[in-house]
């Protein structure tokens, strides 16, 4: 039997978006990127259990997905104009996700559109690292490792080397600059941010005189 591959790329790519599509159209009252990536992954949230978001048919629909991985697909469903971003007036710089008149004809079969998202899964822009920023990378991990056997979780769940590299490339020393690390999210900030935050900030001040701790405050 001939399998035409780019075909069922194509084929695969559409399901997951119009399952994710489904989602939003399913939840109670509009949530942000976060939030709904947090229903697709199956996270046990106080704020999912509370609001029964457990319930929906599309809870844990996508958990070996990552987060990054999700949010690749979301933006592409934004892009293709399937999805769209709405911020909240009644809430300063929240915004949240609903879906488009042709983002339900896509989910009716009443248009086709190409979302083409699993070349974004492969990040080839990973920058190379120095021997200090190697360093660090060693220490991020030894500390990811670390909170991966206090709470009995795989090291991956708390986020992939290509964030880690992301971190070390940028290192942020607070919480706002945190943030705008690609990979980092509120609750990695909530659990895990002070530690890496730290972390980071006690590299940065053993190596002041060398070079790069200078640019990182430039």
């Amino acid at each position: 039997m001939n399998v035409n591959i780019k075909t069922a790329i194509q084929d695969y790519e559409s399901s997951v978006c119009k399952i994710i599509l489904c989602s939003i159209t399913e939840l109670p009252f509009p949530l942000g990127i976060n939030k709904i990536i947090s229903i697709l992954k199956g996270s046990k949230s106080t704020f999912i259990i509370n609001y029964e978001l457990h319930n929906l048919t599309t809870y844990s629909i996508f958990p070996t997905f990552t987060r990054e991985q999700l949010r690749t697909i979301i933006d592409a469903l934004v892009k293709s104009e399937l999805l769209r971003m709405e911020l909240l007036s009644e809430y300063k710089n929240i915004s949240v996700l609903k879906i488009t008149t042709k983002g339900r004809d896509f989910i009716a079969g009443k248009c086709e559109t190409n979302v083409q998202f699993l070349a974004g899964f492969v990040d080839r822009s990973i920058p190379e690292l120095d021997d200090l920023e190697k360093e660090l990378f060693e220490e991020l991990r030894k500390l990811r490792r670390a909170f991966s056997q206090q709470r009995d979780i795989p090291a991956y769940t708390i986020c992939g080397d290509t964030t880690l590299r992301e971190l070390t490339k940028q290192k942020p020393t607070d919480a706002v600059s945190l943030l705008t690390v690609r990979g980092i999210g509120d609750k990695f900030v909530q659990n895990y941010g002070s530690a890496f935050i730290e972390t980071i900030t006690s590299h940065l001040k053993i190596h002041r005189g060398d070079a790069y701790f200078s640019s990182a405050y430039s």
